[in-house]
């Protein structure tokens, strides 16, 4: 199983940006917090899925700052 942590951060510009050190250059930006949550979270699938890793093979945690 591999775990991926996904940091989500308020910016000044008054959205959330979405980063992971687990995935070099991933990040989201969304003006919604809720919604930053599930649209990074099926983005990085998509993401991994590059590398063949399937998503019942992945563990998302997320850290908010």
């Amino acid at each position: 199983m591999r775990h991926i942590t996904i940091v989500i951060e308020h910016q000044p510009e008054n959205v959330y940006l979405a980063t992971s050190d687990d995935m070099p250059g991933f990040n989201v930006e969304h003006e919604d917090r809720e919604q930053i949550f599930a649209l990074s979270r099926t983005l990085a699938l998509e993401y991994l899925q590059m590398d063949n890793v399937k998503a019942d093979e992945v563990v998302f945690d997320f850290e908010v700052r």
